[in-house]
């Protein structure tokens, strides 16, 4: 299975559900044809609340199934904020690189700011050895944004910092400040954001170029009416009408 998904967060909760099969991230529009070639996947899930390729600009063949969904998450309501992704700890090296290049920019100059001289080394460790990096650490909000402002980066990898001048505090100085409001951030933690999410609804559609049979159509339907809460009755018991009363004999 293929997914348009740039959240990470929830790509793993899509991975850990969809345990069946193997989810592969789509990061850009033109590693599909590769992709597709190499998996020979059974869908392509977009995401249209993500800020990943269009459907439009996506070229699948017509006997692919594109699963278009619209996930209640927590990513887009933090980019108002700067935040480009987030990383849940702990942060593998495989993790790390993928929201980097997830990015789709290009950066050299990154900060680490951690209020955990261990992690903040691990991170460092890990983009040193992957690439060709400038790294640069910071252990509080303060001295974060002392060093952005005498030498901003290209990209800031950042904890939550709940003591002293938190991480929200930090972005919302960033966003003040010309130099580094366009800095893109992604957000280490132990623990899901406190970012008030948007009620999505429910908006999930199956789409395919090549023409389906009877046969493929109810097995669809059958699948999403599966999986549709029952409303009202518990058990097809409760749906019977009641049994009717027996008939009173008439008064000789």
């Amino acid at each position: 299975m293929l997914m348009v998904e740039p959240d990470l967060m929830l790509l793993n909760t899509m991975r850990r559900h969809l345990s069946q099969c193997e989810v592969v991230r789509v990061n850009r529009a033109s590693d599909l044809r590769e992709l597709i070639a190499r998996y020979r996947p059974a869908a392509l899930i977009v995401d249209r609340q993500g800020a990943g390729p269009e459907k439009s600009d996506l070229s699948v063949p017509p006997d692919l199934p594109v699963i278009s969904i619209q996930l209640p998450g927590q990513l887009l309501e933090a980019r108002t904020l700067g935040i480009r992704d987030f990383l849940l700890k702990p942060v593998t090296r495989e993790r790390l690189f993928e929201a980097i290049d997830g990015l789709g920019l290009p950066v050299r100059s990154v900060l680490v700011v951690d209020e955990d001289p261990a992690m903040a080394e691990l991170i460092s460790r890990m983009l040193q050895a992957g690439g060709s990096y400038r790294v640069s650490k910071a252990w509080s909000g303060g001295e974060a944004l002392e060093h952005l402002r005498r030498e901003p980066a290209d990209l800031v990898l950042m904890d939550w910092l709940k003591t002293g001048i938190t991480g929200l505090t930090v972005l919302e100085e960033m966003r003040k400040s010309p130099g580094l409001a366009d800095v893109p951030v992604i957000m280490l933690g132990s623990e899901s954001p406190d970012v008030k999410m948007s009620e999505a609804g429910l908006d999930l559609r199956v789409l395919r170029a090549e023409k389906a049979s009877v046969a493929e159509m109810v097995k669809y339907l059958e699948t999403l009416v599966g999986a549709l809460p029952m409303r009202g009755w518990k058990n097809v018991e409760d749906a019977q009408p009641a049994p009717a009363a027996p008939a009173v004999p008439p008064a000789s």
